[in-house]
C-alpha cells in the first residue's frame, strides 16, 4: 500500500519508511528465497517486484544478468538512469508504457488492488531527448524506439548514465 501511495503522493518520509521496511522484509527471506512456504510468500514476491519497479522507474535491461547494477529516479521532470556491469554487456534498455491504457483500456491509472504501479511511462507517439556519457545514447528517440529498447553496450566496470527528458 505504501508503494502505491508513494506513486501518487511522493512524501519524503514515506520513501524513507518504504526503504527501511524492504530491508526488514528481505531479512526474513530464507536461503531458498521463501519466507515460510505459505501465501505470504506471494505477497512478499509481489512487494519485492513493486519495489524493483519503483527503483528502476519501470525501465529494464534485456537480457537481464545478475552482474548488472541498475537504478533510475525521477527528479524535476527528468529521468536519471545508471547502469553498470561486472562483465561486458550488450543488450537493450527497454522503457515501460501506460499499461492501464493499453492492457486494461482504462482512462486513468487509478489505484487498484494487485496493481503494479506505473512510474516513468513512454508514449509511443512522443519524442524523448536522451543525454548520456555513452555517445550512441545521445539524441532524440521516438517513444516507439524506447518501447522496443535502445542498444546498450557497457564495458565491464564502467557506469553508463542517461538522462531522459
Amino acid at each position: 500500500s505504501g508503494i502505491n501511495l508513494y506513486n501518487r503522493e511522493p512524501v519524503p518520509e514515506l520513501k524513507e519508511w518504504i526503504d527501511s521496511e524492504i530491508k526488514v522484509m528481505w531479512g526474513m527471506q530464507q536461503e531458498s528465497g521463501l519466507l515460510g512456504g505459505w501465501h505470504g510468500d506471494g505477497n512478499f514476491a509481489r512487494t519485492a517486484i513493486m519495489y524493483a519497479l519503483w527503483k528502476t522507474q519501470g525501465v529494464h535491461c534485456f537480457p537481464w544478468r545478475e552482474d548488472l547494477i541498475f537504478g533510475a529516479e525521477m527528479n524535476n521532470g527528468k529521468l536519471f538512469i545508471s547502469v553498470s556491469s561486472g562483465k561486458d554487456y550488450q543488450g537493450k534498455l527497454v522503457f515501460d508504457y501506460k499499461r492501464h491504457k493499453k492492457l486494461l483500456h482504462l482512462p486513468v491509472d487509478y489505484p487498484r488492488i494487485n496493481q503494479f504501479p506505473e512510474w516513468f511511462t513512454v508514449d509511443d507517439h512522443s519524442t524523448y531527448k536522451l543525454v548520456s556519457n555513452e555517445k550512441e545514447l545521445n539524441g532524440r528517440f521516438s517513444g516507439e524506439e524506447l518501447l522496443k529498447g535502445v542498444d546498450l553496450d557497457i564495458s565491464a566496470g564502467n557506469i553508463c548514465w542517461i538522462m531522459v527528458k
